[in-house]
């Protein structure tokens, strides 16, 4: 048996073959930023793992830029932004309340009954909070202070991942109703006093129940292609057992040939290693 350092090492031995139409954001599991990889190549965890996660789609237009349309002032309030230093290695977005509340808005369109995970990055710069909602009534907000996440309305599962340079990104859940086809999505510069702000970047709302790397967008939505890795197989059938990168496992039974994983079938996105015996 010969064991392989890492992944790359692994294509390149021809034991398998990886391909991704698009290029892709990773987190690099050392220096805890985020950093953009070609089209086709892998994004590696601390240079031996993998990330392999399905397709998706961000349907938050200028994800990271709130300085331009389709974003507005929303609901009568004032509020200002700027451009702000990057978030943990991606652009963002200084949002300041100038009365109340004060938020820049997007209408962003949706399927109707459908779960979306909802994530952005987020720093402190005077607020006492972050805040992203859905409307008025589904909010995700994250506490500086205490650093935790709390929600309101129809959000679920929400949690908060920190990063360098105070950054967090934080996440949750919102399914849309039988008749939603579109929601004004809020960012709120959260003023208790005039001129509170925060730093904002990756504002992300993407079809799915669970929560996947950033999807920068300009103009319009962007897809960010599945990562496709297909195993070069002996002959005979075999088992693959996946271990992720919180040491847990999946086994995929009964496989041969040419085999190419599922990234949308994986209990986690990023993959320590992997192992393929024969079949018993």
């Amino acid at each position: 048996m010969t064991v392989y350092v890492s992944f790359a090492a692994f294509v390149a031995a021809e034991r398998a073959s990886f391909a991704r139409a698009s290029a892709a954001w990773w987190n690099d599991g050392g220096a805890r930023e985020w950093l953009e990889t070609a089209a086709g190549a892998f994004r590696l965890t601390q240079g031996v793992g993998a990330i392999l996660e399905a397709a998706r789609t961000n349907v938050v237009r200028h994800s990271s830029d709130l300085t331009v349309s389709p974003w507005y002032v929303g609901g009568g309030v004032q509020a200002t932004v700027v451009s702000a230093p990057d978030l943990a290695g991606l652009p963002g977005t200084r949002v300041t309340a100038d009365s109340d509340f004060g938020r820049m808005q997007q209408d962003v369109s949706v399927s109707p009954s459908t779960t979306y995970a909802i994530s952005y990055l987020t720093r402190r710069a005077t607020a006492p909070y972050s805040d992203v909602g859905i409307g008025g009534d589904h909010r995700l907000r994250f506490n500086f202070g205490s650093e935790a996440v709390s929600t309101s309305g129809a959000i679920s599962s929400a949690s908060a991942e920190e990063l360098p340079g105070g950054v967090w990104r934080v996440s949750g859940l919102y399914t849309t109703g039988a008749a939603e086809a579109m929601v004004v999505l809020r960012v709120y510069g959260y003023a208790t006093t005039t001129g509170e702000a925060n730093d904002y970047a990756a504002i992300q709302i993407e079809p799915g129940g669970t929560v996947t790397s950033p999807i920068i967008t300009a103009a319009e939505p962007a897809m960010r292609a599945a990562d496709e890795l297909t195993l070069n197989l002996p002959l005979g059938v075999h088992d693959l057992t996946v271990t992720f990168d919180d040491d847990s496992k999946q086994v995929f039974a009964g496989i041969s040939g040419d085999y190419t994983i599922d990234a949308a079938a994986l209990d986690r996105p990023a993959v320590k290693n992997m192992m393929v015996r024969a079949a018993a």
